[in-house]
């Protein structure tokens, strides 16, 4: 009987190990996407991943919490695969039809939540907040 069990659990854990390979493999595919869309950032998704984890590890943050913080870094901007290029790289204040279509990606924060929990809303109201006044004006 222990020996099943123990056979058990490592099936158990290979899969486990599989499907995290999976989750991973699926999270970077999609910042890639958006990174593909708007290279002037690229690099920043990874950036923001980066200095999330250190920063909740200087906390003393759970390896479990830190991992879906990092996960958030990585997908804060995932929502830039559906806005038109054209209004990605706009400088000065947005028209107020380009607004609205730039907030059309944060219906899909509760997906991206079901990946990383709160940490992916948090991580998404940057953007509800930080842009209402429009993109910076780059030179």
């Amino acid at each position: 009987m222990r020996s099943q069990n123990a056979l058990l659990e490592q099936m158990v854990e290979k899969k486990t190990i599989e499907l995290q390979e999976m989750l991973h493999a699926s999270i970077y595919s999609m910042a890639l996407m958006a990174e593909i869309r708007d290279p002037y950032t690229a690099g920043h998704q990874q950036r923001v991943a980066q200095l999330a984890s250190a920063i909740a590890a200087k906390m003393g943050l759970s390896a479990k919490i830190i991992e879906g913080i990092r996960i958030a870094g990585i997908l804060h901007d995932v929502g830039k695969i559906r806005i038109p290029v054209s209004i990605l790289n706009r400088m000065g204040q947005l028209l107020k039809a380009e607004l609205e279509a730039f907030n059309t990606f944060m219906p899909h924060l509760p997906v991206l939540a079901c990946l990383a929990s709160r940490a992916v809303r948090a991580a998404g109201m940057h953007h509800l907040e930080g842009y209402r006044l429009g993109l910076p004006n780059y030179k």
